[in-house]
C-alpha cells in the first residue's frame, strides 16, 4: 500500500536591468509526505524458495531551492560575447520512521509452488523493539561563471563551477550509525566547448566537461549499505557534428565520446544483504551515437536513433573484473518513432504512429557454476498509436508491446531482475481549451 501527498510552489522573477543585462531569480518549495506498507524479497531460503520481509515506513521530505543568475551581452570588435554568472542553493530535509519484520515471522514464498494468500501483518514481530528512525539532511551551494564568444564561424564556451555539499551531524545520529562529524565536500568543475560552422547546414563541435555527484546521506550512513563512500567524479569528452538538411526539415547528429566515472557505487551482490554496496575505482565508456529527427512534410514525422556503447571496468580493487563489460550496460541500443497524419479528405485528422525500442544483452553480477556469466537477453519492443483529432478534440489508442515480448529492463543477479510490461493498451480522450 502506498499513500503520498506532494505539494510544491515556484516563484520566478525576470528583470532587464539594461538593454544588455538581465537578472533571473527563482525559488521553489517542495514537500512530499507519505506512507509505504509492503512485502519484499529478503534472500533465498532454499534453491526454490525465498524469505520475505515486511516494512511499514512513514516519510517526510522537504526541499528549498534558490537559483539566481545574471546574463549580459556585449561586443568587442567583431567578437560577440554572452557572459553569465550565477548562484544556486538547495536545502533538503528527510525524516523517516520504519517498522521492519523479517522472514522469521513473515515467512517465505515458494517459486515452484507459489501460494497467493492474505498475510495477517498484525501477527508479525518487528526486528527492533520499536520504530527505527533516520534523518537525512543536506545542503548544496554552487557558484558558476560561463563565457560564450562568437567570431565569424567559430564559437568558444568557457565555464567554471564551484560546488559545496554538506551533510550536518544530525543526519548521522540514528540507530546503528557511528559517524561523529559533518560531511563536507567541495569540487571545482571546468567546462570547455567549441563549435565551428563548416557548411551552411552543418556544424562540428567538441566538448570537455567534468562532473561531480556526492553520495546521498542515507546511502552514506546506513549500516545496511556499507558506507561511508567517497563522492563520484566524471569526465566527458565528446566530438561530433550536427546539421539541418532538406530545408531544415531534418536534424541529424553524429557523435563519438568517452566518459570516465570514478568512485562508482555498485551492488556488492550479497545474497544476505541486497542493500550492500561497494565502491569501484573507475568505469570507462566509449562509443558513438546517431540520431535523426524531423518533419519530412506536413504529414510525416520521424525519429530514429542508434548508439554503440562499450562500458568497461577500468580500475578496481578486484583485479579479476578489470576489463569486463560493466553490468547492465548493453553494447547496442536503438529506437524509432514514425508518425503519419492525414491532412486532407474525409479522414483528415486521423493519424498512425509506429516505433520500436531495442536493447542488446547485458551482463549481470552473477555467474553459473560453470563460470559463465548470467546475461539478461536482448529484446525488441514494438509500440503503436492510432489517434484522431478534430479541432480541439483528440482521442487516441496506444498499444504497447504489440508482440507481447517477455523481457528484462534491468537486473543484478539471479534474485533481483525487473521485467518489462506485457502487452497493454491505453485509451485517452482530450480537449484543448
Amino acid at each position: 500500500m502506498l499513500s503520498n501527498k506532494t505539494v510544491y510552489g515556484i516563484l520566478s522573477i525576470n528583470r532587464e536591468i539594461t538593454k544588455n543585462i538581465a537578472i533571473n531569480a527563482s525559488y521553489m518549495k517542495f514537500s512530499n509526505d507519505g506512507r509505504v506498507k509492503e512485502h519484499g524479497f529478503n534472500g533465498y531460503v532454499t534453491n526454490d524458495s525465498i524469505g520475505l520481509y515486511y516494512t511499514d515506513r512513514i516519510y517526510q521530505e522537504s526541499t528549498d531551492n534558490l537559483t539566481v543568475y545574471l546574463n549580459s551581452k556585449f561586443k568587442t570588435g567583431n567578437v560577440e560575447h554572452q557572459f553569465m554568472v550565477g548562484f544556486d542553493y538547495i536545502m533538503s530535509k528527510t525524516f523517516s520512521t520504519e517498522w521492519w519484520a523479517d522472514e522469521s515471522t513473515v515467512g517465505g514464498f515458494s517459486l515452484t509452488n507459489p501460494l497467493y494468500v492474505h498475510r495477517d501483518v498484525s501477527k508479525y514481530t518487528p526486528i527492533y523493539d520499536d520504530w527505527s528512525w533516520w534523518e537525512a539532511n543536506y545542503t548544496t551551494m554552487g557558484a558558476y561563471a560561463q563565457h560564450l564568444m562568437k567570431w565569424k564561424k567559430l564559437q568558444v564556451l568557457l565555464g567554471l563551477r564551484y560546488d559545496k555539499y554538506e551533510v550536518p551531524l544530525s543526519s548521522w545520529e540514528f540507530k546503528g550509525s557511528d559517524i561523529t562529524k559533518p560531511d563536507v565536500q567541495t569540487a571545482v568543475l571546468p567546462r570547455i566547448g567549441l563549435v565551428y560552422n563548416i557548411l551552411p547546414t552543418t556544424n562540428v563541435y567538441a566538448t570537455f566537461n567534468q562532473g561531480y555527484m556526492p553520495v546521498d546521506p542515507w546511502t552514506n550512513s546506513s549500516p545496511s549499505t556499507g558506507g561511508p563512500f567517497l563522492p563520484m567524479y566524471s569526465q566527458l569528452m565528446e566530438d561530433g557534428f550536427k546539421g539541418e538538411y532538406f530545408k531544415k526539415r531534418l536534424l541529424a547528429t553524429v557523435s563519438v565520446y568517452q566518459i570516465q566515472m570514478n568512485n562508482v557505487l555498485v551492488s556488492a551482490n550479497d545474497e544476505n544483504n541486497p542493500n550492500l554496496l561497494e565502491q569501484r575505482g573507475q568505469e570507462t565508456a566509449t562509443g558513438f551515437e546517431i540520431e535523426a529527427v524531423g518533419k519530412i512534410n506536413k504529414n510525416l514525422q520521424i525519429l530514429a536513433n542508434y548508439s554503440f556503447n562499450n562500458a568497461i571496468i577500468s580500475k578496481s580493487d578486484d583485479e579479476t573484473v578489470i576489463g569486463l563489460v560493466k553490468e547492465n550496460a548493453p553494447n547496442h541500443i536503438s529506437g524509432t518513432w514514425i508518425k503519419y497524419t492525414f491532412t486532407e479528405g474525409s479522414i483528415k485528422g486521423l493519424g498512425l504512429a509506429l516505433g520500436h525500442s531495442q536493447v542488446s544483452k547485458r551482463r549481470t553480477f552473477d555467474q553459473y557454476s560453470s563460470g559463465e556469466w548470467l546475461y539478461l537477453p536482448s529484446y525488441t519492443v514494438f509500440n503503436a498509436t492510432l489517434y484522431y483529432q478534430v479541432d480541439k478534440f483528440r482521442v487516441a489508442v496506444n498499444l504497447n508491446n504489440i508482440t507481447n515480448e517477455t523481457y528484462f529492463i534491468g537486473g543484478y543477479n539471479f534474485q533481483r531482475n525487473w521485467t518489462g510490461a506485457p502487452r497493454n493498451f491505453l485509451v485517452s480522450v482530450g480537449y484543448n481549451f
